[in-house]
């Protein structure tokens, strides 16, 4: 257990510092090019990052599950993420014509060839990731995926300055993934196998076309967005959305993420006995920091796109709002996933992201006529429902009724209701002094942390232990809490 504290802690912690820097690469790009230049390059983005989820075919998922890994099976896993990827990769080159025609700019067609490069490199990096975190050897991970993040920035800055205008953006990413490559021949597992195996797929592929297609299908939901209204409507709209949508993704993803690499192989080596008690610990500590803090952008919302992108960019202010509350709602059970894959449900995960993702779908088309406050108001409506349905399927799984599992995570409810309220009590106070926004979302910050850690002590959140664990941060809040 010790192995999978301190592998969760790197995780975060990298995660965090590389947020960090990501955020201030956005807020340079952001200022740099025009709501129409990065309408266009997410839409090519946004068609590669989905065809990016059929590349990998589970093949992570499917060796960390795997209680019997051979060298044979990753071969096998190897050889047939390599077929896949790089023939996803050619059809995206061929049909990258009949793209840009679809959207009336040829400049999505270059950028889709020119990223499809990374589907030829992918597998390699992947199956090595996927071994390492197997072991908890988080660190290496970082190590190869921060060397990538740093390419990116550095090279994408570089292009920018020699004139590529948004081509550099997707000069940058090739870069950053060829360097990723590099440093994973570096930080290797001492399982992997770098010569492939093009026989024995039977068993990932059963496994690996169910996971890719539901992580296909998750990432659609966000990308739906730039896809669908870059159709609909004008590219400053999918411009507008994808800020609004990116900047509390940016905050969810950072939240999160940290705890999502290592929950499939924790709750994979749970006993069936020790499922309910280890699912229900995991999303108790994770829920108590991301409901409170996307609760709380509620009421910033406009202040915070003001920072990270500038004042070309306040009309996706308003929006924000709308899309931290279905934010919310869909990160009340953040390892759903993590817990359905380890008990070999992924079919009925699978479904379940097809549902949702009708759910989003009839929200930007039905929202459409009201505008882009109208999608994300209907946004809500829909995550309601996720929610609901979700919390149906778990409870199934764990062998307990809605309102008992409820119950167990009324304590991270309570506390992200709680923050939610107060945030906009604080900014409301805050506004009346008219102060510079980058103070105003200082003081709001230290706030809503002094908020946050009374309503842990008062509710007496499970939290409290994990804390009084971390390094440092430990001493500090056994002396409050």
């Amino acid at each position: 257990m010790s192995n999978i504290r301190k592998a969760a802690y790197i995780s975060t912690i990298s995660l965090y510092a590389n947020q960090l820097v990501s955020l201030i690469f956005i807020m340079f790009i952001s200022r740099v090019f025009s709501p129409e230049d990065l309408g266009i390059y997410g839409i090519a983005a946004a068609i590669t990052m989905i065809s990016s989820e059929v590349r990998a075919l589970g093949a992570s998922e499917y060796v960390i599950r795997e209680t019997e890994l051979n060298s044979h099976k990753i071969r096998s896993s190897l050889g047939l993420t390599i077929v896949i990827s790089s023939g996803l990769g050619l059809v995206l080159i061929l049909c990258s014509s009949l793209i840009g025609s679809f959207y009336e700019n040829t400049d999505i067609t270059f950028m889709i060839q020119i990223l499809a490069i990374g589907f030829f490199i992918s597998p390699f990096i992947n199956i090595n990731s996927a071994l390492l975190y197997k072991h908890f050897e988080v660190s290496k991970v970082m190590i190869i995926e921060w060397a990538g993040q740093v390419i990116i920035i550095v090279s994408t800055v570089l292009f920018y300055l020699l004139d590529f205008g948004y081509f550099s953006l997707v000069y940058g990413s090739i870069l950053g993934n060829i360097t990723q490559l590099l440093f994973a021949f570096i930080f290797k597992s001492n399982q992997m196998q770098w010569r492939p195996q093009f026989r024995h797929f039977k068993d990932q592929f059963k496994f690996g076309s169910i996971a890719s297609a539901a992580s296909f299908v998750e990432k659609f939901h966000l990308l739906s967005f730039d896809l669908i209204l870059g159709k609909l409507g004008s590219m400053r709209d999918v411009g507008i959305m994808s800020k609004a949508t990116g900047s509390v993704q940016f905050i969810s993803h950072m939240l999160v993420a940290g705890g999502k690499t290592v929950a499939l192989p924790y709750l994979s080596q749970s006993s069936k006995d020790e499922l309910k008690e280890s699912y229900i610990k995991a999303t108790l500590l994770i829920t108590a920091i991301c409901l409170p803090i996307l609760l709380a952008v509620t009421a910033i919302g406009s202040q915070l796109v003001l920072i990270l992108f500038g004042e070309q960019w306040n009309d996706a202010g308003s929006l924000v709002c709308y899309i931290a509350i279905w934010s919310a709602l869909r990160h009340i059970h953040p390892f759903s996933r993590a817990l359905l894959f380890s008990i070999k449900l992924e079919r009925q995960y699978l479904f379940l992201q097809l549902f949702n993702l009708l759910l989003i779908t009839a929200a930007i088309i039905l929202g459409f006529n009201y505008g882009l406050v109208g999608i994300t108001k209907l946004l809500i409506v829909a995550g309601l429902i996720e929610f609901l349905i979700t919390s149906s399927i778990i409870s199934k799984c764990l062998g307990i009724t809605i309102s008992n599992l409820l119950g167990s995570l009324k304590s991270s409810l309570l506390l992200g209701a709680g923050c939610g309220v107060f945030a906009w009590i604080v900014i409301t106070v805050i506004d009346n002094y008219k102060l510079n926004p980058y103070i105003s979302i200082l003081c709001f910050g230290i706030i809503m942390s002094i908020c946050w850690l009374s309503l842990v002590k008062i509710i007496k959140h499970p939290v409290i232990d994990e804390l009084n664990r971390v390094p440092f941060i430990g001493s500090v809040t056994k002396k409050f809490l």
